[in-house]
């Protein structure tokens, strides 16, 4: 996996790899495509910079599901075209739901791309804690 500025790596609680991504696609501990994540986070810039990630810092968050360890939330956004000034900007933020029992432990989408918010953002600015 090739990354630019986004990068996001998940680790299980005794330190083992589960997941990570570069806001274009999503890769399992053995560096192969999560189960269900294709076409993850849709949108001008992943379809213009894939396979490099996309070129925003602070695009991607996941946090632990705090009533599943098995689980995680994956928050994004991706810019897209915003036209009639022909610029680049998130239109909506999207999360996706990852269980790592499913694929025999290697994890998969529960939720892919599902809509948190539709509205016009600034390219980057996303932190959890």
């Amino acid at each position: 996996m090739s990354f630019r500025f986004t990068a996001i790596t998940m680790c299980d609680r005794q330190g083992n790899l589960d997941f990570y991504t570069n806001g274009n696609w999503i890769a399992n501990r053995n560096h192969d495509t999560l189960m269900g994540s294709q076409n993850f986070n849709p949108g001008w810039a992943s379809g213009n910079y894939s396979p490099w990630g996309l070129p925003y810092m602070q695009t991607v968050v996941a946090l632990p599901n705090p009533n599943d360890s098995s689980q995680y939330f994956v928050i994004n956004h991706c810019a897209d075209q915003y036209l009639p000034a022909n610029i680049r900007i998130p239109l909506k933020v999207s999360y996706s739901l990852l269980d790592m029992n499913l694929d025999s432990g290697l994890g998969g989408t529960v939720v892919k791309d599902s809509t948190i918010i539709s509205d016009t953002l600034n390219n980057g600015h996303m932190a959890a804690c």
